[in-house]
């Protein structure tokens, strides 16, 4: 299986307003285990590390000179609360991005959607194989679908990413985008109490505790950091993703059922928010 996850910044929250200021995604293929057979624990953990197929990322050009201070327009709360903030180097996310887009280039609107939509083609067509299910996922459907969705759009005027419509015309069948928290709530049978960012180190303990196993994420995984720049982020939740869906089929799914129904609690429906 195919996991395609994707990352966007923006410059504010209004699709009329802002724009798309960068865009990362990663394709990454889930391992089933079959080579290794009989093992079990950290050995079989480390041998479902997903493998990256493709990258992609595309900073875009933006009109960074309408401002008095040279800045783009941005929504001032998205500026005082993401993009202006210093991390503990005082580097800037708008530090950051413009880095990127002074080393590697920077692409119109237009442009960095043709490539998107080419590189997306790619992998579901020859990336792939064929009969391989694909799978869009992001950490916040709503938003960077909806996003991706309007960019594609305006740009391609063409079918675009959308929650239950996406790329049709490229696979043959509709896929839906999915959020990544979904691959934890699975694995677990329960909402996770954190969000997006934390579920995944929440599901490794449960995990860990119902199985009686040390699990934790191999370093090819936690080695990559969420740092806003939109293809690590893409290459983390990606990479998670696809993990925790092996690790399920794996470890929870193919031992014998009194283990799988410990490691899988079902959940009786209630609010458990309390707990």
């Amino acid at each position: 299986m195919i996991y395609i996850g994707f990352d966007i910044e923006t410059t504010g929250a209004s699709m009329q307003h802002h724009h798309v200021a960068a865009v990362g995604a990663c394709a990454a293929r889930m391992r089933d285990g079959s080579g290794v057979s009989g093992a079990s624990g950290e050995t079989l953990a480390n041998a479902l590390v997903p493998s990256i197929e493709a990258e992609f990322r595309v900073v875009l050009e933006l009109p960074w000179h309408n401002t008095r201070d040279g800045a783009p327009v941005f929504e001032r709360r998205c500026w005082d609360e993401f993009w202006n903030v210093p991390d503990d180097n005082g580097s800037t996310v708008y530090g950051y991005l413009k880095r990127l887009g002074d080393a590697h280039g920077r692409v119109a609107p237009a442009a960095g959607a043709r490539a998107l939509w080419d590189w997306l083609r790619h992998v579901c067509t020859e990336v792939a194989k064929p009969m391989e299910p694909v799978r869009l996922i992001t950490d916040t459907v709503g938003y960077d679908a909806g996003w991706l969705n309007a960019f594609l759009a305006r740009h391609l005027d063409d079918v675009a990413l959308h929650h239950y419509h996406a790329l049709e015309y490229v696979t043959g069948e509709y896929v839906a985008v999915r959020c990544v928290t979904d691959y934890y709530i699975g694995a677990i049978q329960r909402t996770p109490h954190s969000d997006s960012s934390g579920a995944c180190d929440e599901l490794m303990e449960r995990m860990s505790a119902a199985l009686g196993l040390p699990l934790a994420w191999p370093s090819a995984v936690s080695a990559v950091v969420h740092d806003h720049d939109p293809l690590n982020d893409a290459l983390s939740m990606t990479l998670k993703a696809a993990y925790v869906s092996a690790l399920r089929v794996e470890i929870i799914l193919r031992p014998v059922p009194a283990v799988a129904a410990a490691a899988m609690p079902v959940d009786d429906g209630g609010d458990d928010s309390s707990s």
